[in-house]
């Protein structure tokens, strides 16, 4: 949530200093580990749901139809919740199909997506209500919107995956973080030294590219490039920080209780910072300390509001709308 808040809210430049840093290494890291978490919680759902697939149905159509809404309401984010909605669909499949194929799945996503991406459709684009009266609305849910499924559908089948190890093993926890900082950061470092050490070149007409297949842009691990360099090196980020957040909450609960908080209302919390963004001022007009500012205002605000709802509440306001006819 934190990471997704600052992304949303500062906007990444040039510059030296630890704000820009950080904005860099945030850039594109934020969504794959929250598209990743919402495959492990559809793990953890159906095992424990009397009736799974009518649960995943339920929130399928409950998140597409809130992100259509924000879609017409929210100026400066591109709502990714169409894509759960999709992607909630197909896990009424996804969670019956064994590891093994599921793990497969995974790289064969990524290539799809690394081909379509380049080739198929206009310039990224939102789902709307009026896309969805033609071809366009499917296309940007499949594979040139913002947050497509191939080959973003990559991170929620590997979710899927890692919900059915035992999270509760230091052991476990230990090898998620030692091997997913060694691919996601190998990876990024990797593609980088090849990139400017034999002059490959990336870019085709900005992050869109122009409509033809590359195979530099294979290469490409910036942030959101659904190039396979990006997607690998984003999933071992994720996996590394699901790895070290399983560490520290089991050894520093009390410490880390507020952010678990806010971590419980995930669907809340992100309403309320999509609703924010239309609030502040555009980027072009403020500088990156300002930024940084309204990011941690809106996590602090929440999380003050989600600890306050918690005093009497279990779930959050919408996830307890989620939960609606699901028993």
């Amino acid at each position: 949530m934190a990471g997704m808040v600052t992304v949303h809210f500062v906007n990444w430049r040039e510059g030296d200093g630890p704000l820009y840093t950080a904005a860099g290494l945030l850039s594109g890291r934020a969504m794959p580990l929250f598209m990743l978490l919402g495959g492990l919680g559809v793990t953890l759902l159906v095992r424990r749901a009397a009736t799974p697939t009518r649960n995943l149905l339920i929130r399928a159509v409950l998140l597409f139809g809130l992100g259509l809404v924000l879609t017409e309401y929210i100026d400066r984010l591109a709502i990714v919740l169409q894509a759960y909605g999709l992607f909630f669909v197909l896990a009424i499949v996804l969670w019956r199909l064994p590891s093994s194929v599921l793990l497969a799945l995974v790289p064969l996503i990524g290539a799809v997506g690394a081909v379509t991406y380049q080739t198929i459709g206009e310039p990224r684009v939102q789902t709307t209500y009026e896309s969805l009266s033609s071809w366009a609305g499917p296309e940007s849910l499949l594979f040139d919107g913002f947050y497509p499924l191939f080959p973003m559908g990559a991170f929620f089948v590997l979710g899927i995956v890692l919900g059915r190890l035992d999270l509760r093993s230091d052991r476990a926890a230990g090898w998620l973080l030692a091997v997913g900082s060694i691919v996601g950061f190998g990876t990024w470092i990797g593609a980088s030294q090849v990139v400017s050490r034999f002059d490959v070149q990336i870019d085709f007409g900005g992050r869109r590219g122009d409509g033809s297949f590359h195979w530099g842009r294979l290469l490409d691990v910036e942030g959101h490039s659904a190039m396979p360099a990006w997607v690998i090196s984003a999933l071992g980020t994720s996996v590394a920080v699901l790895g070290l957040c399983l560490l520290v909450a089991r050894r520093w609960e009390a410490v880390v209780r507020p952010l678990i908080v806010v971590g419980s209302m995930s669907l809340t919390f992100y309403v309320y910072q999509a609703w924010v963004t239309n609030l502040v001022p555009p980027t072009a007009d403020t500088g990156v300390v300002e930024e940084w500012l309204y990011a941690f205002g809106v996590y602090t605000s929440f999380l003050a509001a989600a600890a306050l709802w918690k005093l009497k509440f279990k779930r959050g306001p919408l996830e307890r709308l989620l939960r609606v006819g699901s028993r």
